[in-house]
């Protein structure tokens, strides 16, 4: 091999090794994502009233249904 062509290797295996990093970074950043958009914690802390609202509506629900 020449001096080029280690030269030329030499910057693909960086460029690999940076374009790892940042995918790796980048799906982090998605499960973490993922993680927060199917917690229902999230959804009933952000949206109180609505879930309440949805609670009592299926309490009302059932409870008239069994009589």
């Amino acid at each position: 091999m020449t001096s080029h062509e280690n030269q030329e290797l030499n910057q693909t295996q960086e460029e690999i090794a940076r374009t790892r990093e940042r995918l790796t970074a980048s799906l982090g950043a998605l499960k973490e994502d993922l993680t927060t958009l199917t917690d229902w914690r999230t959804w009933v802390s952000e949206r109180p009233l609505p879930f309440l609202a949805g609670a009592l509506a299926l309490g009302a629900w059932f409870g008239w249904r069994g009589r």
